[in-house]
């Protein structure tokens, strides 16, 4: 939980490849806090967060695609040129 703690002082692109390895774990709950937390910093890098987002779409834990579906919504705000698919 530190490491998510610190997201507001590091270097964005270092913090989206960080939560994009843990996206990689078999723990929901890693998984879901990635997640969020890439809903809060994708905006520094939307097509790269939101094409991870949508490969994390096909996760078979309902939390993980809830909380996919609330950080898409927050990164592709950022980034009108990128469509997310309905």
């Amino acid at each position: 939980g530190e490491a998510i703690g610190q997201v507001g002082h590091a270097d964005p692109k270092v913090v989206i490849t960080k939560l994009i390895e843990l996206l990689k774990e078999n723990t929901f709950q890693i998984k879901q806090v990635a997640v969020k937390a890439l809903g809060q910093v994708g905006q520094a890098y939307p097509k790269v967060v939101i094409s991870k987002l949508l490969q994390i779409l096909k996760d078979k834990d309902d939390e993980v695609r809830e909380a996919t579906v609330e950080a898409l919504g927050q990164v592709g705000q950022a980034d009108p040129q990128t469509v997310i698919p309905h």
